[in-house]
C-alpha cells in the first residue's frame, strides 16, 4: 500500500481514523436525523465529504493519491469481482428468506439511473469511506510503528486494519436512526468488512469501490432498501432491517 511521508508520526496517522469515524457519524447523523434533507441530498453530501476527507487525508499524510488510486487494479477487480458476488448473493438469499419482493414493472431507464446513482456513486462513496481510507490509514500507523516488516507482524496488522474499517463501519451507520434501533447493525459490518478484507488482500482500491458498487446493484436489483429510509419516528418494517450499506 502506498506509505505517508516520513514526517508524519503514527500516533497522528492513529488520530486521523478517529476523525474519520466521527465525520463519518456525524454527516449521516446531522443531515438525516436532524435535518431530515431528501435522499438525493444527503447522498450528494456524503459523496462530497468522502471525496474531500480522502483527498484532504492523502494529501496532509504526503501518501502518493494516483498510487491510492490505481496501484494494482487488476488484483482489485479480482477483488471486486469476488468480494462483490458474496456479498451481493448473500443480500439476495436473506431478502428471499425474509419474503421481500422483488421489484416490478420499473422501466429499464429507471433501473439504469438507479443503478448509477444508487450503485456506482453511492457504493464507491462508501467503498472508499468505510473500507479503503481506515484500511489505509490503519496499515500507515502500523507501518509508522515498525510492526509490518515482518510476517507475523504485517498478519497481525492486516487484522487490526480490517478491524478499524469495521469500528468505521458501524460508528457511521450508528449515524442513520434505524440502525441504531435493531441488532441488524451487524449486517453491514460484516458485507462491507468482506470488501474491507477484499481491499487488504488485494491491496487495490477498486476492489472495495467495486465491491460496493457490486453489493449496491445487488440490493436495488432485488429490492432491498438502502439507508438512510426513516420515516419520522416510525420502526423500520422486518424488510428495512435487511439494508445493508
Amino acid at each position: 500500500m502506498p506509505l505517508p511521508e516520513s514526517s508524519v508520526s503514527w500516533w497522528m496517522v492513529f488520530s486521523a481514523i478517529g476523525v474519520i469515524a466521527a465525520i463519518a457519524f456525524l454527516v449521516p447523523w446531522f443531515l438525516t436525523d436532524v435535518l431530515r434533507v431528501p435522499r438525493a441530498a444527503y447522498l450528494s453530501a456524503l459523496m462530497l465529504m468522502t471525496g474531500g476527507l480522502t483527498f484532504g487525508y492523502l494529501a496532509w499524510s504526503g501518501t502518493d493519491g494516483m498510487a491510492f488510486v490505481s496501484r494494482y487494479w487488476p488484483w482489485g477487480v479480482l477483488g471486486a469481482l469476488v468480494s462483490g458476488a458474496i456479498t451481493a448473493r448473500a443480500i439476495r438469499a436473506a431478502a428471499g428468506r425474509r419474503g421481500l419482493p422483488v421489484p416490478v414493472g420499473r422501466s429499464r431507464s429507471r433501473l439504469a439511473g438507479a443503478l448509477l446513482w444508487e450503485g456506482v456513486f453511492y457504493g464507491a462513496a462508501e467503498g472508499v469511506l468505510l473500507s479503503a481510507l481506515p484500511v489505509l490509514v490503519a496499515w500507515q500507523g502500523f507501518h509508522l510503528l515498525g510492526w509490518t516488516e515482518t510476517t507475523a507482524g504485517a498478519l497481525g496488522s492486516g487484522v487490526l486494519a480490517v478491524g478499524a474499517s469495521a469500528l468505521v463501519i458501524w460508528i457511521h451507520h450508528l449515524g442513520y436512526r434505524e440502525f441504531r434501533r435493531t441488532r441488524m447493525i451487524v449486517l453491514p459490518i460484516i458485507a462491507c468488512g468482506v470488501l474491507s478484507l477484499a481491499y487488504l488482500i488485494t491491496r487495490g482500491a477498486v476492489a472495495p469501490v467495486g465491491g460496493h458498487f457490486l453489493t449496491h446493484a445487488g440490493m436495488e436489483v432485488r429490492g432491498v432498501p438502502m439507508p438512510p429510509y426513516s420515516k419520522g419516528l416510525m420502526e423500520p418494517s422486518p424488510e428495512v432491517e435487511l439494508a445493508a450499506a
